[in-house]
């Protein structure tokens, strides 16, 4: 009986480091999501001239045999080149 008590404690014992850390993470979330809050974080909602403007650089990329994906984000790399080929 004395062992079972004695392992037990020593599980407990052990799992408590990590019941810490658990804890510790979600106060940090917890203030991680004050601060999102009071600062107005919210998604960017797309505009008629951003999907304008998508719309503008598919065009183009598919027009330079660039392969491209009709819906979806528009990759970084493609948007650069646009831009290096407008740029006056």
């Amino acid at each position: 009986m004395d062992e079972r008590r004695a392992a037990e404690a020593q599980r407990e014992a052990a799992e408590q480091p990590a019941a810490d850390r658990v804890a510790e993470l979600e106060q940090q979330l917890a203030d991680a999501r004050e601060r999102a809050k009071a600062l107005g974080a919210r998604p960017k909602r797309t505009t008629t001239s951003d999907r304008d403007q998508d719309r503008e650089i598919r065009d183009w990329a598919k027009a330079n045999d660039i392969p491209i994906n009709d819906r979806g984000l528009i990759p970084g790399r493609i948007r650069d080149q646009y831009n290096d080929a407008h740029a006056a």
